[in-house]
């Protein structure tokens, strides 16, 4: 998502250096990272409280 204007010039930047097909891959495998990462931390233990 992008939140801010100065994210979404950053985004607009990206997406010409690396052209759009290129820019969308990178997006989808960013998301799909994303909730993997949100997977594996959610399946951690908590650690006891101190």
């Amino acid at each position: 998502m992008i939140d801010s204007p100065l994210h979404a010039e950053f985004a607009a930047r990206l997406a010409q250096e690396l052209g759009a097909e290129d820019f969308t891959e990178t997006v989808r495998v960013l998301e799909r990272l994303s909730v993997a990462v949100d997977a594996v931390t959610d399946a951690q233990p908590t650690p006891p409280s101190a």
